[in-house]
């Protein structure tokens, strides 16, 4: 294999640029490979094949991959090995003056190529643990090109989706898979709902950058009002996600769809990982791989994980947004990690969201001069009425500092009832506020994925899974040994980046007619989820 460094796509050297006053928000995001309009999905449509007739055997083989699932498995395993080398396809690729359109040629490429390492690998029995160099040779190098892990990634369903209107929007409605693993509605719906969410949430990386350059100008109103924008927003994400079980049957995406996104990290048929044949350590660029030895020579052995939901930058973009930190074992090594699965315009614009002006600082520095905030969060089993708060409010305590629950309050805040609400004062409750109804946001996005991993992972056999309506139980031993296809256990991860939203809670009071009243109170996670679980329950 022959690899040019400089012959790599310039718009994926990324250098991080920090929002600063004069920032155009179109701009700044288009620098990074992002878009106003549709956020992180590519800036054209995907191709529905590539153009040249010298990549007409690819484009046949993908078309015939469901047959994997029949008595016709040894002929497309035959046709994978046997696929033609084309010597100067990269080149073939890149021969065009748009970068957009080599761009769209090469996600196109690397779709076509991971969705056959992944067929080769899963529908073999046990799963195959060498990729023949038909596939590992030009997935490395289209990797290598795309700056990220030559595995399926999100990104790839990010780059497989036509329009069933070529003139219609891009909607939920009116998309569908162009190519896909077993075939079906229910396998093109799993992947088209994440399109959908992706489109649907890109005001709030707009709002992201529009509240990080109010933060710098010192400008409340703003704040509140981009934050307001991000509230607006994650909602109809958690709608679109509600939408899964109409056209995707839990019992096929367990047993027919969820084996081929599967990664080799984490899987017991891969304890060291899976030979890429032809390709050694030196053909690797920027990801992690050892040596075997394979016949005669030392092949490069790679161990990923696979296609997964926490893989989106649009969910780390909320999370880098609103300055929620995720430290546990249980979530923070699994969100590094797979950052090698974004293309790497998208990883060094969370970078820059990161370390750019903190939205969440801001809160707390105008919380700091009102004496009804604190930036303590209320347990998961506190009650409105148990809370320092409400007694406040109905005079049950005329000091919040008198309570032994007082931990609520600011330490060195002495509250009455007829307190003066200056219009700082009310500015800062309103801040607080907008910040926590994005938090509260986030967090019923969380617990509705929470509840269709329980539909869909939580649960291996068909007789379990009824119907689309179905709530199951399943038991605390289950939940830790259940595995998403991203490689991690997938309950306990889950519920710790649910549990990390919440903790970034600020609780707040405001003076109203009736005396101190409580705007800002943090309901309980399981309260929360009992409320989720029983609304998806109850939709169509």
């Amino acid at each position: 294999m022959m690899h040019s460094e400089a012959n790599r796509l310039d718009i994926h050297r990324h250098m991080v640029r920090l929002v600063d006053l004069d920032t155009d928000v179109s701009a700044f995001l288009g620098h990074y490979g992002v878009s106003a309009d549709r956020g992180f999905l590519p800036e054209i449509d995907p191709l529905l094949r590539l153009p040249s007739p010298l990549f007409d055997e690819w484009e046949s083989v993908i078309v015939r991959l469901p047959e994997m699932d029949t008595e016709r498995k040894s002929e497309i395993h035959q046709s994978l090995e046997t696929l033609t080398p084309i010597a100067n396809f990269m080149d073939v690729l890149k021969d065009h003056d748009d970068p957009k359109v080599v761009l769209a040629r090469l996600e196109r490429a690397c779709l076509l190529f991971v969705m056959f390492a992944n067929g080769w690998i899963w529908s073999h029995s046990p799963p195959s643990t060498v990729l023949p160099a038909s596939i590992a040779q030009p997935l490395q190098l289209l990797s290598n090109e795309l700056g990220r892990v030559p595995a399926l990634s999100y990104m790839n369903s990010l780059c497989n989706w036509r329009r069933t209107n070529p003139e219609g929007p891009l909607d939920l409605d009116n998309i569908k898979c162009i190519n896909l693993f077993v075939g079906g509605e229910d396998e093109s719906w799993f992947f088209m709902v994440t399109i959908a969410i992706e489109k649907e949430g890109a005001p709030v990386l707009v709002a992201t950058v529009e509240a990080q350059k109010a933060v710098l100008r010192n400008d409340t109103e703003a704040v509140i009002a981009e934050l307001r924008n991000i509230t607006a927003t994650v909602p109809r994400m958690t709608a679109l996600l509600k939408r899964m079980r109409e056209h995707n049957r839990p019992s096929v995406f367990y047993n027919k769809v969820r084996p081929f996104v599967a990664g080799t990290r984490g899987s017991p048929a891969h304890p060291h990982g899976i030979v890429f044949e032809g390709v050694t350590d030196s053909d690797v660029k920027g990801s992690a791989c050892s040596s075997t030895a394979v016949g005669s020579s030392q092949w490069s052995v790679h161990s990923y994980f696979g296609g997964s939901a926490a893989q989106s930058s649009l969910v780390a973009a909320l999370d880098a947004s609103l300055g929620i930190s995720h430290t546990h074992p249980d979530t923070a090594y699994y969100l590094r990690d797979i950052r090698q699965h974004m293309p790497p315009g998208h990883r060094a614009f969370l970078d820059a969201i990161a370390e750019g002006p903190s939205i969440r600082n801001f809160v707390h520095s105008k919380a700091s001069i009102c004496p009804f905030a604190s930036a303590a969060v209320m347990d998961a089993t506190t009650t409105e009425k148990q809370c320092p708060m409400h007694k406040l409010k109905t005079g049950q305590l005329k000091s919040l500092d008198s309570s032994a629950d007082s931990t609520f309050a600011s330490s060195s805040a002495t509250v009455s009832t007829d307190h003066p609400m200056t219009p700082a004062m009310r500015q800062a409750m309103d801040l607080i506020t907008a910040y926590n109804d994005c938090l509260k946001a986030v967090e019923e996005f969380r617990t509705v994925h929470l509840i269709l991993v329980a539909q869909y992972i939580l649960q291996p056999k068909d007789a379990q899974v009824q119907g689309a309506g179905t709530v199951l139980e399943v038991s605390e031993g289950d939940h830790k040994k259940a595995v998403g296809t991203g490689g991690t256990s997938i309950f306990p991860f889950l519920k710790g980046c649910r549990q990390e939203t919440v903790d970034q809670y600020v609780s707040t009071v405001s003076e109203s007619s009736a005396g101190a009243e409580m705007v800002g109170k943090v309901s309980g996670a399981s309260e929360s989820t009992s409320t989720s679980m029983n609304q998806l329950s109850s939709s169509d």
